[in-house]
């Protein structure tokens, strides 16, 4: 799986109300790294450009987990939620609206991702 789609994969997971509002293209979009988004015509209900700011913040912090999830890996050829949570958090800046259970989720799913494919379960 890359990149693109350990973060697609994460949003779905993580917010999936919001990801099924934007739907798959800006899901897309945001997956790949857009993170910058002007007025949005339409969704009279609902704050859209909020939703999508939202997502690409979550976004930029699942790419930031998978990053952690690389060095560590490169440097003690194991991955733990543990580890990527705690550096996660200690070195990097994670937006309090990400919360402490998607933060659970992001860190335990990176964790598997950077496992070698025959240890996933």
């Amino acid at each position: 799986m890359d990149d693109s789609q350990l973060v697609l994969k994460l949003i779905r997971i993580c917010w999936p109300l919001e990801a099924e509002a934007v739907g798959p293209a800006y899901l897309r979009e945001i997956a790949n790294g857009r993170t910058d988004f002007g007025a949005v015509e339409g969704a009279a209900h609902i704050d859209f450009l909020e939703i999508l700011k939202a997502l690409a913040e979550g976004a930029t912090v699942i790419r930031t987990a998978i990053e952690i999830g690389r060095i560590i890996r490169n440097s003690e050829n194991s991955v733990s939620e543990e580890q990527v949570k705690k550096d996660l958090v200690e070195k990097r800046e994670v937006p309090k609206t990400i919360g402490e259970h998607r933060l659970e989720l992001i860190s335990q799913e990176v964790a598997s991702a950077m496992k070698p494919p025959n240890d996933h379960i």
